[in-house]
């Protein structure tokens, strides 16, 4: 963890998916992986996106600043991606959201229409 900013945020992802996974938590972790997720956003890919919105919503984590700018982050990606996505991504994400009510009417009108 010494070298976070180097750690690419396709592996935060899937070290929270891990530590989801596994039943482990902790906030000093989350929120190193939250930092590395919002300075990498633009490169995160949808399993990225569900591995890191079921962590979260898994654990509750929410209540730092590193996770309030960490879920912007998902959420608009998920916005700006989501027609693209798989369904069961779209599940896991939605799912994860309405866990942390966050209740983003852009992400379920998206979500709706892909469906439909």
């Amino acid at each position: 963890m010494k070298a976070e900013p180097r750690l690419p945020v396709e592996l935060a992802c899937r070290n929270l998916w891990n530590f989801y996974a596994l039943g482990h938590y902790d906030s000093v972790l989350f929120d190193t992986f939250a930092k590395v997720i919002v300075k990498h956003h633009e490169s995160l890919q949808e399993v990225d996106v569900a591995n890191a919105l079921r962590a979260f919503a898994y654990y509750k984590h929410t209540s730092s600043e590193a996770a309030g700018a960490c879920l912007e982050s998902l959420v608009r990606t998920t916005i700006r991606s989501a027609h693209e996505w798989k369904l069961q991504t779209l599940a896991v994400v939605t799912n994860a959201l309405a866990e942390l009510d966050i209740q983003n009417a852009t992400v379920f009108a998206i979500v709706k229409n892909v469906i439909v």
